[in-house]
């Protein structure tokens, strides 16, 4: 089983970075994974598919019809996920997916937003055919300390949970 875990966030530093990491820790012993960070800006904007995009970009686009399961971490900007999990798959055909498993981790200011991006990514990856875990995390700022690490056992424990129940949707 190979799994693709994704900071969603364009920002290097953000919160969401250091939950995607915590993701894929909680998987990396059991499964083949890879951490895809779009803060590094590999993946080119898309313009339609009968554009030359750079060779990073295309290596990564095709390898995503590779993965079995898609861990997507995203802030919340403005009410919707991150425009950067939007445009990497934008460049992939929706017939490419199906059958494959998501489970998000939401990072937001407020629950409310936090919901709707649930659902928002939840009929983005049925259009590709993903089937998504039900169960989503969701994250505020006060899971933080001041050294920016989650202080949130408990919030480690269900990360962890949403990771294995993720992988099972698969299997």
């Amino acid at each position: 089983m190979k799994i693709l875990v994704i900071n969603g966030s364009p920002r290097k530093k953000g919160f969401t970075n250091i939950l995607a990491k915590f993701a894929l820790d909680c998987i990396s012993e059991k499964h083949e994974c890879v951490f895809l960070d779009l803060s590094k800006g590999e993946v080119d904007t898309f313009k339609g598919f009968e554009e030359k995009y750079s060779e990073a970009s295309k290596k990564i686009i095709t390898s995503l019809k590779d993965y079995d399961v898609f861990l997507i971490c995203s802030p919340v900007y403005n009410a919707f996920f991150s425009s950067a999990i939007k445009n990497l798959f934008e460049h992939v055909d929706y017939k490419a997916l199906g059958g494959k498993s998501a489970g998000y981790i939401i990072m937001a200011g407020g629950k409310i937003s936090s919901t709707a991006v649930q659902g928002q990514l939840t009929n983005f990856m049925s259009y590709f055919g993903i089937i998504s875990n039900p169960r989503s995390i969701f994250v505020g700022p006060e899971a933080f300390d001041k050294k920016r690490e989650i202080q949130d056992k408990e919030l480690k424990n269900r990360i962890d949970e949403m990771v294995q129940k993720t992988v099972n949707l698969v299997k």
